[in-house]
């Protein structure tokens, strides 16, 4: 990782982190997210599915192989107790790298609103991932970073 982008995605974990957003208020979040994927040439679709703190962006090629991100944003009452911030952050970080790196995949990012079950949006990933990456016949493989785990999980789709 370039050390610009490195000093980025820990700019974005720490935003997130101080703005400490409850599910479907993370406006500030979704800005600082979508102006960071925007700056690095994704085009953003926000609001998406018409979730107001939901955002859709994609970067990169045509053909048969695409990657799509999750992105958990959320806090809990007591702040970022199970680290959003760094799944938003680090599924950023990931997507930029490998539209980078990889010209000929398209890579998309879903911020998934309200992942702790708060709010209007309550389970955004439900309805922004149900018409999105994982209902999507040409989402080759989606990917989440949870902070708990050693690694992240990654799911292959099978395109119809």
């Amino acid at each position: 990782m370039n050390p610009r982008l490195s000093d980025e995605v820990v700019d974005l974990s720490e935003k997130i982190y101080r703005y400490a957003e409850l599910g479907s208020e993370e406006f500030r979040s979704v800005k600082a997210i979508t102006e960071m994927l925007s700056r690095y040439g994704f085009r953003v679709e926000a609001p998406y599915k018409e979730i107001e703190t939901a955002f859709h962006a994609v970067k990169g090629g045509q053909g048969k192989v695409a990657v799509g991100f999750l992105c958990e944003y959320d806090a809990l009452p007591n702040g970022h107790s199970c680290g959003h911030n760094l799944i938003a952050a680090w599924s950023v970080g990931a997507a930029i790298m490998l539209a980078e790196a990889a010209s000929d995949v398209r890579v998309e990012v879903f911020g998934t609103p309200s992942e702790e079950g708060i709010g209007k949006y309550a389970g955004g990933k439900s309805p922004s991932g149900k018409e999105g990456v994982r209902s999507r016949p040409s989402t080759s493989w989606s990917a989440c970073t949870p902070p708990a785990m050693s690694g992240a999980w990654a799911q292959p789709h099978s395109p119809t």
